[in-house]
């Protein structure tokens, strides 16, 4: 691997495969954590011809991170609840359409609803997104006590407090190695490599 590095220009690292960073949880309760997070995943509301595909791909990348382990999980619903995902699904989420438009959803293609809400009138279906609106918002309130802002520093103290050799961890060395080739090139990755924790 050394000699294929050195031919291609690359780099080689002699890494751990079973070691990995540890896992953090900022949660204070992982019960009622999981409780808010379906409550959350519950608010969205589907429409438009690609909708139920969205849909059932929001779906799967929460099943994912789920199974993954409990810092996945957590990392999925800080990224939910974040303005890069909060509105920003509007073309297929009718609460953040909603949210972005305040229209009166006349327009809307009643075929490619959900079919509880196929044969309702636009006027029903906007009550409805209304409603989930109100436990979208309570929900994001709810879980910003278990994710706070600031969760990536309370990761890092937590885990510098454990005084963890983290030299030789797979994911480090990549990101390491990624932040140092960008900066070669004149790019940034927008995080630093001196950040130990970033997940």
């Amino acid at each position: 691997m050394r000699e294929i590095a050195r031919l291609t220009g690359g780099e080689q690292f002699d890494v751990r495969i079973h070691k990995r960073t540890p896992l953090v949880l900022t949660s204070p309760n992982i019960i009622d954590f999981r409780e808010i997070a379906g409550r959350l995943s519950a608010s969205y509301l589907y429409f438009g011809k690609n909708g139920s595909e969205r849909n059932k791909i929001m779906v799967a990348n929460d099943k994912n991170a789920f199974i993954a382990n409990e810092m996945t999980f957590e990392s999925r619903l800080f990224y939910k609840i974040s303005d890069r995902y909060q509105f920003h699904q509007q073309h297929w989420d009718l609460v953040d359409y909603l949210k972005m438009t305040n229209s009166s959803f006349d327009d809307l293609e009643m075929e490619f609803l959900p079919d509880s809400l196929k044969f309702k009138t636009p006027g029903y279906v906007k009550e409805v997104a209304l409603k989930l609106k109100e436990q979208r918002s309570r929900a994001i309130v709810e879980l910003r006590r278990h994710i706070p802002y600031d969760r990536q520093a309370i990761i890092n103290k937590r885990l510098e407090e454990r005084a963890i050799d983290k030299s030789d961890i797979f994911e480090r060395v990549v990101i390491n190695s990624l932040n140092n080739l960008a900066a070669s090139k004149g790019f940034t990755t927008g995080t630093s490599s001196s950040i130990e924790f970033r997940r």
